[in-house]
């Protein structure tokens, strides 16, 4: 039963990592693709661009903080149990 729990675990983990890696490769995508090319259509102002730019990062990189701390955690308790 303990060898289940831990292949779960793992797998939770890994799940866990990609979701967070994923969303910071889709924090880039949408930067890029997404942002950019409205803030030249707009004309935005350089602080309105930098701010809001800093906002989305640090908005979407919360929860893929901790979907990585997460699948670190989970990794870490395996590793006691083995």
């Amino acid at each position: 039963m303990i060898i289940v729990g831990i292949i779960i675990s793992i797998i939770a983990a890994i799940v866990f990592a990609a979701i967070g890696f994923g969303v910071v490769g889709g924090i880039q995508y949408t930067i890029r693709n997404r942002m950019m090319p409205r803030f030249k259509i707009m004309g935005n102002r350089p602080a309105t661009r930098v701010f809001s730019i800093i906002y989305v990062i640090v908005l979407a990189s919360l929860p893929a903080t901790l979907a990585i701390y997460t699948a670190w955690q989970i990794i870490t308790m395996v590793g006691a149990i083995e």
